[in-house]
């Protein structure tokens, strides 16, 4: 069902104008602002709740779906229907498509001229999804079947990047001395702080180990993630000022006293 509703969507888009393109491209925003619709989470494929027991200080997620037969072939096919919608239908298609992606994940301002929708959803947007390790996992099959150097691949790429970012920044938010001061003195956010390292780690480790993608493509996401964390590490070190350079308020005692040198002067 997925495969041949995917095809059928980059079939109306191929159009390029009139009432069909205009409502695929609107549906498709739709369809990718909520990834729930595009790949359900194993309960809802099942109809079971399946447990995701921790595994040597990690949760993983991606090894509960790939033993669930009827997921797996879910996945599969998704993936195949979002290929095939991206690149059979010519790189006009390709291009719009991958932009609308963009746009549903927040990635690309839906005010942007290079995004092509409906003035109806443009008006009413919805609120693009959480970046997540748990919500990139199915792409990674997409990406199996894209054409190496495509802009859809480019695309995918793309939220990869913006993932891994979102991942760090709520694993290493940016933090002014005093309220890292104040956070280690209550304890403040320690809870948030460990699943953020806990998905950080689950991400890295999936990539090395599990059977999530192939080896040439998990080594290629490994080193995009190392150029990610660098970059991050240096906007981090640049954001902090030297302690000699911390500005605070002028002490009023200060001020008085000043004011009353300046007076004995005169």
């Amino acid at each position: 069902m997925h495969l041949h509703f995917l095809r059928a969507i980059g079939t109306a888009m191929s159009m390029r104008a009139g009432i069909a393109a205009d409502a695929a491209a609107a549906l498709l925003f739709r369809i990718l602002s909520q990834p729930a619709l595009l790949f359900p989470p194993i309960r809802q494929v099942e109809g079971v709740e399946v447990q995701h027991e921790p595994s040597g200080g990690y949760i993983s997620c991606y090894r509960k779906q790939i033993e669930v037969p009827a997921a797996e072939a879910t996945i599969e096919a998704t993936a195949q229907g979002i290929a095939s919608m991206l690149c059979a239908h010519g790189p006009e298609v390709e291009w719009r498509i991958c932009t609308i992606w963009e746009a549903a994940y927040g990635l690309i301002p839906l005010s942007s001229s290079a995004v092509d929708l409906p003035e109806i959803i443009v008006s009413t947007p919805l609120q693009p999804p959480i970046l997540s390790w748990n919500l990139y996992i199915p792409l990674l099959k997409v990406l199996e079947y894209l054409p190496r150097g495509s802009p859809s691949e480019a695309c995918l790429m793309k939220i990869f990047v913006a993932t891994v970012e979102a991942i760090l920044q709520r694993t290493f938010p940016p933090e002014s001395p005093r309220e890292q001061t104040r956070k280690t003195r209550y304890s403040i956010g320690s809870a948030s702080k460990n699943l953020a390292v806990a998905e950080l780690r689950t991400m890295v480790h999936s990539l090395f180990l599990e059977s999530c993608a192939s080896i040439e493509l998990a080594s290629r996401l490994l080193f995009v993630v190392l150029t990610v964390c660098v970059s991050h590490e240096a906007q981090f070190s640049g954001s902090k000022r030297p302690r000699g350079e911390e500005s605070y308020p002028p002490d009023e005692g200060v001020e008085e006293s000043q004011a009353q040198s300046e007076k004995l002067k005169d």
